[in-house]
This record gives C-alpha cells, structure tokens and sequence, in this order.
C-alpha cells in the first residue's frame, strides 16, 4: 500500500515537472499548425476576392495580422495596430492606398466590436454560385383600377411594409408587393462565386427579375414604389422601362450612397473612385470583426433595451419608424434571419452605384419623398431630398418632383399614412404635391430666424442655434479649413427677395444655403444652390453660386449661435454670425427700385 501511493507521489510529481516542457512543445506545434491553416484559409480567401497572385511574404503577413487581432490576450492597442495593418494591407493587395485617418477610424471602430464579443472567420461564405430560377416573392392585393408595384426595403418582408397601406388602399389600387431576398417568404441568393461588389450580382440578379415582372402585359401602365433601397429599383424600372411605367415613386431613396472625396472631403466622391474604394473593401465576418446574432429570447431582450451596447442588436433598424415596438419586430426578424451579414452584401453593391448622369435621361414622372428625421432619431437625415434637389437643379426639364416629410423617418408610409397616401393621390392625378412640416419634439439646438427689410428688399436668415456647453468650439468642435453648416442640425438658409451685392459681389435673388469655411483669421462664405440639406455632410461645391471671403474677429462670448442684420442706410446692411467669442460680418447692398 505504501509503495503503491510513493509511487502515485512520484508520478504526480514527475508529470508535474515534466508538464510545462511538454505544454510549450505542444503548444508551439499547435500554434505552428494553426499559423499555417490560417495561411492556407487567408490565401483562398484573397483568391475569393480577387487578388490571385499575393506573394507568400503578403499570406504571410495578413495571417499573422488576423493571428494577433484575433487573440484574446493581445493588449487592446496591440489589437488595433493588427486591425489597421491588416486592413492597409489588404487594400494594398486591391490596389488602394489607405489613408492614415481611414487607417485610424477603422481600427478604433473595430477592436472594440471584437472585444465586444466580435469574431472573424476565414471561411468563404456558401452557399456561391450563380443564380438559378426566381428570387423575389410577389403577391398581389386590392382590386383598384390604378396598378401598383410596390417593392420593399432590403432586409423587411414587403407584405408587413406595406400591409397598412394594402388595408386602406384595397379599392383604389391593385397592390403587387415585391420582396427582396433574405426577408420574408423570397428565396435568399446565393454568394457569388468571386467576391466582387462592384460587379453587382444581386442588384443585378433583382432588376432581371423586376424587369421580366414589368414586362408582363398585366404591368403596362404600372406605378412603381420604391422605399428606400427599393427606390434605387423604382428608378432604375423608370430609365429602363418608361414605356410599360406610368410613374415612379420614391420613399426616402438615394440616388447614390453618401461617399466623400478622399483628396476632397468636402466635395463628393467621383465615380471611379468610388469603384475603386468599394472594389478594396474588406469582406465580413473574414476580415471585418462580427458580433454573431444572440439567440432568440436574448435577441429580443437586446433589442428591447434601450441601453444595450450590443453592436448587433443596437439600432439596427430604430430608424425606420418611431413606433418603437413595431420597429423592434422587424429588427428582430431582420436579424434572426441573417440578414446582418447579407445586408452588408447589399450595402457594398449599392455604394458602387451613381444614377445621377441616368436621371438626365428620365422621361417617366417621378416624385421622390423625402424624410427629415424627427430630434429621437437615432441618426442624422439621410441626403434624400439634397441628392433628388440637385438632380432637378442639373436637370430642370427632366419630371422629377420632390417633397420633404419633416419629423419623419424613413418609412413615409408607416410614419403619416394620411399625408403620404394624399401625396401618392395628388402626384397621379396631376395636382400639386405637398409633404409633410412641423415636428413634434423639441430639438437641442433650437430654430431660430431673423429677418430684415432693406431697400425695399426682404433679407431672411433661418438656423438652428448649437450651444458651447464648455466645449472648446473652433478648431476642434468646429474643425478649421472644413466646411460647416453655419449653425446646426439643417443647414443655415438665408434668403434675398430681391438681386443684392454681398461684399461687392452680385447675387441674384433666392434662396441659398449658407456654409462658411472657418480658418483662423478669415472665413469663406459660401451660397450654395442645393435647398434643404442637413449639416454639410452632402454638400457640393459643383452648386455653389458664390463664395467670398471676410475676416473673423473676437468678440464678446455668445454662448449660443446668433445671427443679427443691421441697417446702416436705406439700401445697404451688415449681417453678422458670432458664436463662443469669433465673430464675421458681411455687407449687403440692394439697389434703389
């Protein structure tokens, strides 16, 4: 009995002492094989994405780029340095030169998604082949004698987007709802065979299918509505098929993805550009950090919270409607589905896409409705109503209408049933169309407005007032040499209702949106064409009617934005913007009738 636990003792202690030695040589060999698996995963992956001849050097490096981000126990700055790098590199093997900011932005937006609870997975997504066969789940409803081809946004079953206007409509039109794949009862694509945005598989793979649906003689004279991604097919129906479409409607549609010029940013992206940048983006969950989808109870748990910080669950779709449990329901059955990942498919093919030298050729009438979103939403606008007003400003003779639904969110049609089926009414009959004023929340940045007659002239500037609240105000909150909207939320507008010289310089009369460009002492002052943008976030030189520059000066401190127009004789006034402790004036003079 003794010898047997001596020798127990001895065999405790002799694996006790040979265990590290044997753990780190396992451990080594593990990590070797692992490395190499990565290696061999990271190489179909580049071969998936188009890069066919990366070096072993380069496989080697991306795995061990993805080995470190992927490591549980890599400090968090070690974590980020990896993410930037992997991503530098990768766009490098595309061709695109990163930027140091972008580099920065993507790492620091990153890591924390991967401590959150992100993976990344080096297998290629399946199933990838070509389409086969249909992918859009159509129905119909109503018996009206106007024909309507409603298609849904991506990700939202069209028969739930549009059951309400389905039940108030039933006698007025014949309702054929499409959904899009991956949402309700429609087939979900399968995953190209090379990963390649640009090319544009599903978009592409849905406008043959609605362009067969069109061409059905049941179609002839038919009214296209689109919301939001749908639109970018609603208008696409109407430059494709003006002679089977009467009209096209679009609820809260782009007519391309907000995306800024990288030697420019404050100008829009050129088309080739744009190509380029989306063609070197990094696929998800393989390079891009991805939090899975909780399961079902905790997923509804998660969206229900309105603190959680869930990087899945979190706002998903709380834009869409303010009726807070409706948008829950289909943020919940947009995610259980897995439509997080797919989505991410949809998003990259429409930011290759630009309509905006097509609309020239429009002929269909069209009425884009635009949402503003309401002081609770958990987003800025979208440049809905800029995109469409500049398009009308290129192309004045084109039948393009636009209207704005103020404190409102994307689904128009959810959010004020009665002013969007009056709009829908008024558009076909030929009548003028009007949206929806007003909001029902107070914002943080209040409106304000001032006005002032000179020489017989009426001078009306309208913005919204941002406060200091402590904040260091010039240079950081409001950075130099970049254009700012001149005050908050929509941009500053100001009007003139008869022709003026501002600061000498001849300014016809209008309606401009204001910008300045502050820089420390002096400031651009720019009059832009475009009406009702929000912020300066879409804005575009190409319509700026002048641009001249003043000095800024110090003034007393003025904790919120304010604007004041003086007289200083009968036809002439100065017009003065001062916020924190800068200040700038400008003079406008109007002729004598």
């Amino acid at each position: 009995m003794v010898r047997r636990l001596l020798a127990l003792i001895v065999l405790v202690f002799g694996c006790t002492y040979l265990a590290p030695a044997q753990k780190a040589e396992a451990a080594s060999a593990r990590s070797a094989r692992d490395l190499a698996e990565v290696q061999i995963r990271m190489a179909e992956l580049l071969r998936y994405t188009g890069v066919e001849n990366a070096s072993p050097a380069d496989v080697a490096r991306m795995a061990e780029l993805w080995s470190t981000a992927q490591d549980s126990g890599a400090a968090s700055e070690q974590r980020q340095t990896a993410l930037a790098d992997l991503q530098v590199l990768y766009a490098k093997l595309h061709g695109q030169e990163l930027p140091a900011a972008a580099k920065q932005s993507f790492a620091r937006f990153a890591a924390p998604i991967f401590e959150a609870g992100g993976q990344m997975d080096l297998r290629l997504p399946d199933p990838r082949g070509k389409p086969a066969g249909n992918y859009l789940h159509v129905e119909t409803h109503g018996s009206g004698p106007t024909v309507l081809l409603l298609i849904s946004d991506m990700g939202v079953d069209g028969r739930k987007l549009y059951d309400s206007f389905v039940r108030r409509n039933a006698k007025a039109y014949t309702m054929h709802i499409v959904t899009l794949p991956f949402a309700g009862a429609a087939r979900p694509l399968p995953w190209p065979e090379k990963l390649d945005y640009t090319a544009r598989p599903w978009l592409n793979q849905i406008e043959r299918e609605l362009l067969a649906l069109l061409d059905q003689p049941r179609m002839k004279g038919v009214v296209v509505v689109g919301t939001a991604a749908g639109g970018y097919f609603a208008t696409r129906a109407a430059l494709l098929r003006p002679k089977q479409v009467r009209a096209a409607v679009l609820v809260d549609a782009l007519v391309n993805m907000p995306m800024r010029a990288r030697n420019a940013p404050d100008a829009p992206v050129p088309l080739a550009e744009r190509l380029a940048r989306v063609g070197a983006v990094a696929p998800m969950p393989q390079l891009f950090p991805y939090v899975s989808v909780p399961a079902a109870e905790q997923l509804r748990k998660l969206i229900a919270d309105p603190n959680s910080t869930h990087p899945t669950a979190r706002n998903w779709m709380a834009f869409a409607v303010k009726d807070r449990s409706l948008s829950e329901a289909w943020t919940y059955e947009a995610l259980s589905t897995g439509f997080f990942v797919t989505g991410r498919e949809y998003q990259w093919e429409l930011f290759t896409t630009d309509l905006t030298e097509e609309m020239r050729h429009l002929s269909v009438p069209m009425l884009a409705m635009g949402a503003i979103h309401d002081a609770g939403s958990p987003r800025q606008s979208p440049p809905s109503l800029s995109q469409w007003d500049e398009i009308k400003l290129r192309n004045p003779e084109v039948p393009l209408t636009v209207v704005a639904f103020e404190d409102s969110r994307s689904y128009i049609s959810e959010e004020y049933p009665a002013e969007f089926d009056r709009a829908l009414a008024d558009f076909l009959a030929g009548r003028a169309v009007h949206g929806k004023a007003g909001y029902s929340l107070p914002r943080p940045s209040p409106r304000a407005s001032v006005m002032q007659a000179v020489g017989g002239a009426e001078v009306h500037i309208a913005y919204s007032r941002p406060a200091v609240k402590g904040r260091k105000v010039w240079g950081e909150l409001v950075p130099y040499n970049r254009v700012w909207r001149a005050g908050a939320n929509e941009a500053t507008t100001i009007t003139f209702s008869r022709d003026v010289r501002l600061e000498g310089h001849a300014l016809a009369a209008g309606t401009y949106t204001f910008f300045v460009i502050p820089a420390e002492n002096e400031w651009t002052l720019i009059f832009n064409r475009v009406p009702r943008q929000w912020g300066a976030f879409n804005y575009n030189p190409e319509f700026d009617a002048l641009r001249v520059a003043v000095p800024s000066a110090e003034g007393q401190h003025e904790e919120l934005v304010r604007y004041a127009i003086e007289p200083t004789d009968a036809n002439r006034a100065r017009v003065s913007l001062a916020w924190e402790r800068r200040r700038i004036e400008f003079s406008i003079e109007v002729s004598p009738q």
